[in-house]
């Protein structure tokens, strides 16, 4: 099993440093099974990334907010 955070902390999203974005933590979830098949050795792979479906400004361009993923399998 595997886990990962990604995130970031309160930032400034414009050149005068009047608006800031929140902080953010997003948490992603995996699983690995390695088996046997027809004589090769196979991995099989999930991902949910994004587990609890947090919603964050994961940058911000041109004056523009620019939102996270939302949860994804």
């Amino acid at each position: 099993a595997q886990v990962g955070l990604r995130g970031a902390g309160r930032r400034a999203v414009t050149g005068d440093n009047r608006v800031f974005a929140p902080a953010w933590t997003a948490i992603d979830l995996g699983l690995r099974y390695t088996t046997q098949w027809q004589g090769q050795r196979v991995q099989l792979g999930l991902n949910l990334l994004n587990a609890g479906n947090e919603r964050y400004i994961e940058s911000s361009q041109f004056g523009q907010l620019l939102y996270g993923s939302t949860r994804a399998l």
